[in-house]
């Protein structure tokens, strides 16, 4: 058989493939769609993120270890896009029911978020999926960010300090130094429920709320361990926290309040998030080495570049490989974002100062063998080894 001829063969045999993937690609969505309405109807959760877990897992162990990689990377795209496909079917038209019930082991029937960029939006869109019948109403400054989170929401507004006497769970989104000014004005005005905040501080946060928040509503300072370096309401997702660690600090004395950890559990569940209990002393030190200097590192080395660059008159966008994407990334982020966050905890500074002296006393000349060796044990303990 003439060469040009297998070629043809073997295109025909994979388009006819590709024909009986998109035929099952409808059918899933039909049936998806089927049961999107169905579950809303039941006030059954839409996203429940610990059975995609087991099933994706289960999907990738049928897989031989030659395919696993791209298969898996397909299968997720698929699931991302059902996601939002489901979230479709959930917010069009009147299809979200009516306040009820909520779902058994949930505990929040009225939930509030203020402010709907990256984190609140994508806790609004996770809620909203997995709680279908609670109300959830959104605060925001921003007529666009408002009028973008609106189909997922009850109620948007301005100012939300309406809903604080009826609420079971408020969720704080906000700048760091932001949600210590929500604290001081609006705190004390909460009358029950939870107060959880996700900024990425925690002591000044925490002695804020735990001073203004007053029984019989509680506040616990949080922060999940996600994000993406786009922000705002357009780039959250219902996935965002999935498998992600969630900081979570509880007020001195309700340590093993077990009403309260079984509220944040649920609530936890729901997002796709892992517990995991700290003091607020805690969280700042080890956030420090495990987020905030990597923020500084980055923004450094991209200002120390782009003054090289200048210098030698160089056109860094000629050559940017993936390698300098992923080390100059987080030089997108705001400095008003991160200045309140590095006043906060100045021991990321002190650590970005550290760093830069032992810098200072490996060389030059650096014994580079003894670097990578060192670099590779951590990245082994975090990842495992994937090889060279």
């Amino acid at each position: 058989m003439k060469s040009a001829d297998r070629l043809h063969r073997f295109r025909q045999q994979l388009e006819r493939i590709d024909r009986r993937i998109l035929d099952w690609l409808q059918r899933r969505f039909h049936v998806l769609k089927d049961l999107t309405e169905y579950k809303r109807a039941a006030n059954l959760p839409i996203f429940q993120p610990e059975r995609e877990q087991a099933y994706r897992e289960a999907i990738r162990a049928r897989l031989p270890a030659e395919y696993r990689g791209p298969i898996d990377a397909i299968f997720a795209t698929i699931m991302r896009e059902a996601r939002q496909f489901e979230e479709h079917v959930l917010i069009r038209g009147m299809t979200r029911p009516a306040e009820g019930s909520p779902i058994g082991g949930f505990p929040f029937r009225r939930v509030v978020v203020v402010g709907l960029g990256l984190i609140g939006g994508s806790v609004v869109r996770a809620l909203r999926a997995y709680a279908p019948r609670s109300w959830i109403a959104g605060v925001d400054r921003d007529e666009v960010t408002r009028a973008q989170a609106r189909p997922y929401l009850d109620e948007v507004e301005i100012d939300g300090t309406a809903w604080l006497s009826d609420v079971d769970l408020i969720v704080l989104a906000l700048p760091v130094r932001s949600i210590v000014t929500w604290l001081e004005t609006y705190g004390p005005h909460v009358a029950r429920g939870l107060v959880l905040d996700v900024g990425s501080v925690k002591r000044v946060i925490c002695e804020t709320g735990w001073r203004t928040v007053r029984s019989p509503a509680v506040f616990v300072g949080g922060h999940p361990m996600a994000g993406a370096e786009t922000p705002g309401f357009a780039s959250s997702r219902t996935d965002l926290f999935v498998d992600r660690p969630f900081f979570l600090c509880v007020p001195p004395g309700m340590e093993d309040a077990q009403g309260l950890r079984a509220d944040l559990e649920a609530l936890l569940l729901a997002l796709g998030a892992r517990p995991l209990y700290v003091t607020p002393a805690a969280h700042d030190r080890l956030v420090t080495f495990t987020s905030h200097i990597y923020q500084l590192i980055a923004s450094a080395l991209a200002a120390w570049v782009y003054e090289m660059a200048l210098q030698e008159d160089l056109d860094l966008r000629q050559g940017a490989g993936p390698g300098m994407y992923s080390m100059t990334r987080l030089a997108g982020s705001s400095y008003e974002l991160w200045r309140d966050i590095l006043a906060m905890n100045p021991q990321a500074i002190e650590a970005f100062s550290a760093w830069v002296e032992w810098l200072h006393r490996q060389g030059p000349p650096y014994d580079w063998e003894a670097l990578f060796r060192r670099a590779r044990q951590v990245y082994e303990a975090l990842y495992g080894s994937r090889g060279e």
